[in-house]
Formats: C-alpha cells, sequence, structure tokens
C-alpha cells in the first residue's frame, strides 16, 4: 500500500505532467508570430500583407455583392495584380439567388489571374472571396486571404516558371450562396484546367490556419501536405463535423465539380464574424501569417508536382501537436478497429478466469448508455427551463456561451451523479477499468463504420495500450511488470519507495515508549 505522502507525490507529479502538456497544446495550436516587412522577399510576410488589406478594407465600409464599395475594393485588387505584373480579368457573370424571398437575378464580378507554367496546361489554384455581409466590413472574412493571395502572387512573379499553371481567382457574391465560384466553374474556359483547389475562408478573426476539409480520394493530398507544411493543424475529424453542419465555401462547389484540393479556414473570435467588429483592428496578424506560410508551402509544392502520378485512395489523419502529420489509408479503419476490438476481448477473457467481477463489467457495459440518455433527458429539461423563462431562441452567437455553459453543466452533473450513486457504488477499480475499455473499443466500432473520421481518437490510444493492460491490471502477480509505463514512472515509483521507508523507519525511531513517557501516544 502507498503512504498518504507517496499518493501526494504521485498525484502531483501527475498534475504537473497535465499542466505542462495542456501548456505544449496550446503553444502547438496558436497562430505563429507574424513575420516583419523586412524578411525576404522570396517568405511569406503577415507585415506586407497587412499593409494590404488595410487598403483593401479601408474605412471599414461594408462591400457585398454589387454594392459601390464591392467596385472600390474590386479596383483595389486590380491594381494590386497589375503593380505585381500580371493581366488579370474580370468575368462577369449573372446568376440567380434563393437567399432571399422571393429569387432574384445578381451580376457578379470574379477576378481571374493566370500565371503559364512550363508543362502540359494543368493549373493549381489559390482562391478566396472578396465580397463582405453587409453588417461588417469582413476584414477575416475573407480580406486577410485576399491580401495574403496578393502578396504570395508578388512573391511567385519573380521565381522561374513552374511546371503546372498557377490560377488566382477572387470571386464574388460566395456571402449570397457561393455565387461566384458557381459562375467560374459552369462559365470560365480555365476552369476545367484546374487540377487542385486550395481556398482560404475565416469563421473568426484569430486562431490557427485549420485544414480542416479535403476532396474525396485525399490519400495524396495528405501525403503532400504532411512532408511540406512546416506546422499542420488538420484532422479528419474536422472534415466529419463540417460535413455535418449546414455551411458551405467556395470549395464547396470547387469540389462538386471535380476539383481536388483544400480548404483552410481559422475559427477563434467567432463572435466577432459576419458583425462590424470583423475589422482590420481585429484580425489577428499571427493567423494571416499562418494562412500566408499554409498557402505558400503547398503551392510550391504543387507547383512542380506530376498532378497525374498520385495515388488514389481516402485516408484517416490528424496531426501531432502541430509538428507532423499521422495518416494511413481509411480502407485499414474497419480491420483496425475490429482487431482492437478482439484483441480486447481476449485480454478480458484471460482476465475474467483471474478474478474480474463479470457483474462489474457488465454494469459498465452499461453505464455509456444510461448516461447518454440520462443527459438527454436533463438537456430536454434544462431547455424547458429555458423555454419557461423566455431564453430560448437567442440565435446570436454573441449571447450563446452563457445557454452553452448551462446544458454543459447539467449534462456533466447527470453522468457524474448516475455513475456515483448507480454504477460505480462498490465496485472494484480493475473490473471497472476493463468494462470502460471494453466500452470504449465497441464505440471505436461504431465510430469507424458511421463517422470514419474519428477512428483516430479510438484506435491509436488502444493500440498503444493494448489489450495488455487488462490482464496485467487484473493479476495481482502481474501488476509489478508493466511495461507501458516506462522506465521514468519505475524509477519515480522506486523512489518514493524509498522515501517512503525511510519516513515509517525515522517516525518509529522517534516513538517514546509508554513506560518512559507515564502516558500513552497519541
Amino acid at each position: 500500500m502507498f503512504t498518504r505522502s507517496q499518493k501526494l507525490a504521485a498525484c502531483t507529479i501527475v498534475g504537473a505532467a497535465w499542466i505542462a502538456l495542456a501548456f505544449v497544446a496550446a503553444a502547438a495550436y496558436s497562430p505563429p508570430l507574424p513575420h516583419g516587412a523586412d524578411i525576404r522577399a522570396d517568405e511569406f510576410s503577415a507585415a506586407r500583407a497587412r499593409t494590404i488589406l488595410k487598403e483593401l478594407v479601408g474605412d471599414g465600409i461594408p462591400h457585398p455583392a454589387e454594392s459601390e464599395q464591392n467596385a472600390v475594393v474590386r479596383e483595389r485588387i486590380l491594381r494590386h495584380f497589375r503593380d505585381a505584373g500580371y493581366e488579370p480579368q474580370v468575368q462577369t457573370a449573372t446568376v440567380m439567388t434563393l437567399k432571399s424571398i422571393a429569387a432574384k437575378a445578381v451580376t457578379l464580378r470574379n477576378i481571374v489571374v493566370r500565371r503559364r507554367g512550363s508543362g502540359p496546361g494543368r493549373a493549381i489554384m489559390l482562391a478566396a472571396h472578396y465580397d463582405s455581409v453587409p453588417q461588417g466590413p469582413g476584414a477575416s472574412d475573407d480580406g486577410a486571404a485576399v491580401s495574403a493571395i496578393l502578396e504570395i502572387a508578388r512573391m511567385l512573379h519573380d521565381l522561374p516558371p513552374s511546371r503546372n499553371d498557377v490560377i488566382f481567382l477572387i470571386t464574388d457574391g460566395e456571402e449570397l450562396g457561393m455565387l461566384g465560384a458557381t459562375a467560374f466553374v459552369r462559365e470560365h474556359p480555365w476552369a476545367k484546367d484546374i487540377a487542385v483547389a486550395i481556398n482560404f475562408e475565416a469563421r473568426g478573426v484569430s486562431g490557427k490556419s485549420l485544414m480542416f476539409e479535403t476532396s474525396d480520394e485525399n490519400a495524396w493530398l495528405i501525403s503532400l501536405y504532411a512532408r511540406h507544411v512546416a506546422f499542420p493543424a488538420t484532422s479528419s475529424l474536422y472534415s466529419e463535423v463540417f460535413h455535418r453542419l449546414p455551411n458551405d465555401t467556395d470549395f464547396t462547389i470547387f469540389k462538386k465539380h471535380g476539383i481536388a484540393g483544400f480548404n483552410f479556414a481559422y475559427i477563434r473570435d467567432a463572435r466577432r464574424y459576419h458583425t462590424a467588429r470583423d475589422d482590420y483592428d481585429s484580425a489577428d496578424p499571427g493567423s494571416l501569417q499562418d494562412h500566408g506560410d499554409n498557402a505558400w508551402q503547398l503551392l510550391i509544392a504543387l507547383a512542380d508536382f506530376d498532378i497525374d502520378s498520385h495515388i488514389g485512395g481516402s485516408a484517416i489523419y490528424a496531426d501531432v501537436l502541430g509538428r507532423f502529420v499521422l495518416w494511413w489509408p481509411a480502407s485499414l479503419n474497419l480491420a483496425l478497429a475490429v482487431g482492437v476490438l478482439a484483441a480486447t476481448f481476449a485480454a478480458f477473457t484471460i482476465a475474467r478466469r483471474r478474478g474480474l467481477s463479470r457483474a462489474v463489467i457488465w454494469r459498465m457495459l452499461a453505464a455509456v448508455p444510461i448516461t447518454f440518455i440520462a443527459s438527454l433527458l436533463a438537456g430536454g429539461l434544462c431547455d424547458l427551463l429555458f423555454r419557461f423563462a423566455g431564453l430560448s431562441g437567442i440565435g446570436w452567437v454573441d449571447n450563446s456561451f452563457p445557454i452553452l455553459l448551462s446544458y454543459w453543466v447539467v449534462a456533466t452533473v447527470t453522468v457524474i451523479g448516475v455513475l456515483r450513486f448507480t454504477w460505480l457504488a462498490r465496485t472494484d477499480a480493475w473490473s471497472a477499468w476493463s468494462g470502460v475499455w471494453l466500452n470504449w473499443n465497441t464505440m471505436g466500432l461504431l465510430v469507424a463504420w458511421l463517422v470514419p473520421g474519428a477512428t483516430y481518437l479510438f484506435i491509436l490510444h488502444r493500440c498503444r495500450r493494448g489489450g495488455r493492460s487488462l490482464a496485467t491490471d487484473a493479476d495481482p502477480a502481474l501488476r509489478r511488470y508493466r511495461p507501458c509505463r516506462g522506465r521514468c514512472l519505475s524509477a519515480v515509483r522506486r523512489h518514493l519507495d524509498d522515501h517512503g521507508r525511510a519516513d515509517r523507519a525515522d517516525r518509529q525511531h522517534r516513538v517514546t515508549p509508554i513506560g518512559q513517557s507515564g502516558r500513552s501516544p497519541r
């Protein structure tokens, strides 16, 4: 048994490790420091791009499609392309929009630029939109991306011709339903030459530039992204979540027309999104730097890439603390999930013979559906209370946090209550642990089938831990040998044991015999 000092020391070490990991994760998923204007001309500088952004935003007047300010911003973009040595085109198209009570014809003007390469005519496209919502100037959505593309166009112009062509597309009417992108893929003759599109968006004014979506058959794209992006921030789970939300971007249109590619966005401080506070001062320079770095690194990698030589198949992927990308073919998902679950059941069978409580394990297996149902009921009750108080139906994102926090608190208290007073009462730790991991692996199998992009959350940890934990934790004779805990933890435990023995010996040495003191020790 461990003494109180040993337990306190172990808890301190574990707590410090978790706090350190939290700081590392926070640093890994923060935007990089922006580069100054004095950096080399062939490296992306957020300072230079922000100078462009300041000019585009101007005095902060919104510039939705067909507005006078929209024309002013368009002319500023055209001038920057001409100053960089390009000959931009303006594609004019009339598109019907259904984002109003009645259908309406909207005249849009896309800006298109092409840099010819030395190859067979396949093209890589960087895309963003320059129109804003009527409520705000759209400095982050999507002025930051436009300024990054303009800076990259300037950087690219002086380099030798690449194998593939490069197209810069600045669309109009995205806020009305991706109308500019629709007009481009349907009517512009260059659309058929595009092999890869890289689109940039924002649903906030700060944060890491997340690669949250790719086209189908994306294994080659993920492989290229993993090799060439210095500080990746991505996950196949992002794409699964995005596809289940009622949101679209210009990349949705490109993807529907068979164009491969990537979709990037930063999403922090979403309360400023689509409001007057999406202005120049609120736009984070670090997020702009991250946008530009991602665009430049991928563009350089794809500019000389043989597009027709790539492999097929889809991938499951996730970055690890923004340092590298771990990925594998999606075709292995079910096999991995079934294998891990089978190994867990095998370990469970072995451990069951060594004294695990079958009743406790089955109670833990039932704990997840029970707590899920209890949480739904508690959430429904919370919603009824909000409706009764007249607080339901508040859709304004700036005021949503207290309501969302209330739902989370109610759900968390419900889960803890159910587990504490029903399923964890009179439960031995190792049997409970076994039931938890059986639950986890069963959910992993369901996720691999229903939500493939989230499989890594369930498979990776169990592949590391394996079914070994059930057998070793269940058998007292095997608890002393746990290689998965590593030499470091073993050394810590030996140190704590030595410290505890010395502490007990010291206390015994200082105890005064009863006969010498004449009174009983406290």
